[in-house]
């Protein structure tokens, strides 16, 4: 899996198999503290309680571990345990990760794996990723994706089904507009397409329950 897919995993993981496993088991309390710590670390925000549970989670999760491998412990276990000094420090990890930067190297690999000659094979990458950022130029095209919907019904805001459930959620002025709006069952926004019935991964409860949504009515 790639990092994004495998933190998806982690966090829909017990949602899949957690009726099935008994508390008890040390393999799925093992990924119970990891998955705390997961919740935690790509938190926006943290409180200092946080950061004490933290450590103790980290603790908690390098025993089991030794417990249920047999193994040693792996780097990225030691550089868990100064998680707590990095925060307190720098503040929240989410806004240190460099997974989101890592994505580049994908479509690198790709042209790496599709380039015949190995001779110098950065350099080739090097001047590949040049030419195609000045293509973007040249184009005049955007390097992120516009705003793509299926075909639009046009309505009036107050006719939406459910309105009164999300109209003060709504800007003031927008809230008692009888401006006509547009509806649409798709909408591919920044390489994501949401649809009508699609279920959305929301936030995290206090008992670090996963919290869900359901898109009823997409507009513009």
């Amino acid at each position: 899996m790639t990092a994004s897919e495998m933190l998806c995993f982690i966090r829909h993981f017990g949602v899949l198999i957690g009726d099935r496993v008994h508390e008890s088991d040390p393999f799925w309390m093992l990924f119970l503290s990891l998955r705390k710590i997961v919740d935690i670390s790509f938190s926006k925000t943290v409180s200092s309680g946080d950061v004490v549970v933290l450590e103790v989670l980290v603790e908690e999760h390098n025993r089991l571990w030794l417990q249920t491998s047999k193994d040693t412990l792996k780097p990225k276990f030691h550089f868990a345990i100064h998680y707590k000094r990095v925060i307190l420090q720098s503040g929240s990890l989410a806004h240190l990760s460099c997974m989101r930067f890592e994505a580049k190297h994908q479509y690198l690999k790709t042209y790496a794996n599709a380039m015949k000659s190995r001779v110098n094979v950065i350099f080739s990458l090097a001047t590949k990723n040049q030419l195609d950022f000045c293509h973007h130029f040249l184009s005049s095209t955007s390097i992120m994706p516009a705003m793509v919907s299926g075909p639009e019904d046009e309505s009036s805001l107050q006719n939406v089904e459910r309105f009164f459930i999300f109209e003060r959620l709504l800007p003031a002025e927008i809230q008692h507009s009888l401006e006509e709006i547009f509806v649409c069952k798709w909408v591919d926004y920044k390489g994501t397409t949401y649809k009508e019935e699609m279920v959305l991964f929301l936030n995290v409860s206090d008992d670090l329950s996963p919290v869900f949504g359901i898109i009823h009515t997409i507009f513009i």
